[in-house]
């Protein structure tokens, strides 16, 4: 299949297909360029994670969050700080991360949150498809 076609059309159905031939090549079926995007956002105690993520889920603006523990060091008000934190992966796509990064905001504990948006520039097509069908209104 011609590169270009595994490019999804913005204005097409959000269904991404990949050819028996290309299937049968790998053990897997890779779509190039995808609606899916991943926000990241970090939280100091679980409740707020837990609060963030099944509202998230709740709403249809995410189709899974991951969450898992770090330390942050960062400047906050001129002093350096080390902090653990859980970070939360958002899995969800373009047209939901608006209104998810909105509802984020909303509830998040932080004066200034972390809310990052990174594009998924491909994946497995089944998983992009699901991460669609779960994020539809």
């Amino acid at each position: 299949m011609p590169r270009s076609r595994l490019r999804p059309n913005i204005n097409e159905s959000k269904t991404y297909t990949v050819s028996s031939r290309a299937a049968e090549r790998n053990w897997y079926a890779l779509v190039v360029m995808s609606n899916v995007v991943t926000i990241m956002t970090t939280v100091a105690q679980e409740q707020d994670a837990a609060r963030i993520a099944e509202m998230l889920l709740r709403e249809k603006l995410a189709a899974c969050v991951q969450e898992t523990t770090i330390r942050s060091r960062y400047n906050w008000r001129d002093e350096i700080r080390c902090d653990p934190e859980l970070l939360l992966f958002v899995k969800t796509t373009a047209d939901r991360a608006e209104a998810a990064i909105t509802a984020i905001r909303k509830i998040h504990p932080y004066e200034i949150p972390e809310i990052i948006v990174l594009s998924v520039v491909g994946g497995l097509a089944e998983y992009l498809n699901w991460v669609n069908n779960e994020t539809r209104e």
